[in-house]
């Protein structure tokens, strides 16, 4: 018995809603949190600004002025914070909760964490207070990105219902991760130093938060598909 012939797909039958929507929302996450590392290291070694120079709750500058080896002492904290997580909590929430679910869920832990870390700064210069404080903000940003990078990849796969597009959409999925991964930290690095220079820090990482806000909105206007296995499933059975 021949197999029947390949109906191709057509553009539009590709590049549906949910599809398109699916994509913004990985280039949206893609761009936050690579903005979100990079602005980090440099936000952490960067001079603290003088004593007299804040101005209002919003008005200030400056970073936290650490010294390479605290540096050092904060990428330790962050992977002492991740890999637990992504061993021993990540299988199991995301089993019970499911992917969309647990995305929708854990994604607004990092725009906490955007507008929590500029505060860092006007905060007295104490290490018993700095360092559970930067613990905090950090941990929030952690454990979102634990659930929600793999469940934006998840989510990719499962939008797309024909294995003869799933290469397309990947491909699509991939460079637009790698534009956003360029172009976070590229901006992020542009607003960081603009706002050491005018004495307003807390800005770009606001605009971030706003940012990552946008990407969770657009979650409630998509919806997780079936996958081709589904499908694979559905032809089999039609053909018997």
């Amino acid at each position: 018995m021949h197999p029947r012939p390949r109906k191709k797909i057509g553009f539009r039958q590709i590049w549906t809603r949910n599809i398109i929507l699916t994509l913004v929302a990985h280039f949206l996450l893609a761009f936050h949190t690579s903005a979100f590392n990079s602005m980090t290291f440099v936000f952490l070694p960067a001079p603290r600004a003088p004593e007299n120079s804040r101005q209002g709750l919003f008005h200030f500058g400056g970073g936290l002025g650490l010294s390479s080896s605290r540096v050092g002492l904060a990428t330790a904290i962050i992977g002492f914070i991740g890999l637990p997580l992504q061993i021993f909590l990540y299988p199991l929430i995301q089993t019970k909760l499911g992917t969309l679910t647990s995305f929708r869920t854990f994604l607004p832990f990092s725009p906490i964490a955007y507008m929590l870390m500029p505060f860092l700064v006007i905060l007295p210069r104490v290490p018993w207070i700095v360092w559970p404080s930067f613990t905090f903000v950090v941990s929030l940003q952690v454990i979102s990105r634990t659930f929600i990078l793999p469940a934006a990849i998840i989510l990719v796969n499962n939008c797309v219902t024909d294995p003869s597009v799933l290469g397309t959409v990947h491909g699509v999925a991939q460079s637009i991760s790698s534009g956003a991964r360029t172009l976070g930290p590229f901006l992020g690095g542009w607003g960081l130093g603009l706002g050491l220079e005018n004495n307003m820090i807390g800005a770009v990482w606001w605009a971030l938060a706003v940012e990552a806000l946008l990407g969770w909105a657009m979650l409630w206007s998509i919806y997780e598909g079936k996958g081709i296995e589904r499908k694979k499933d559905e032809v089999e059975g039609d053909e018997e």
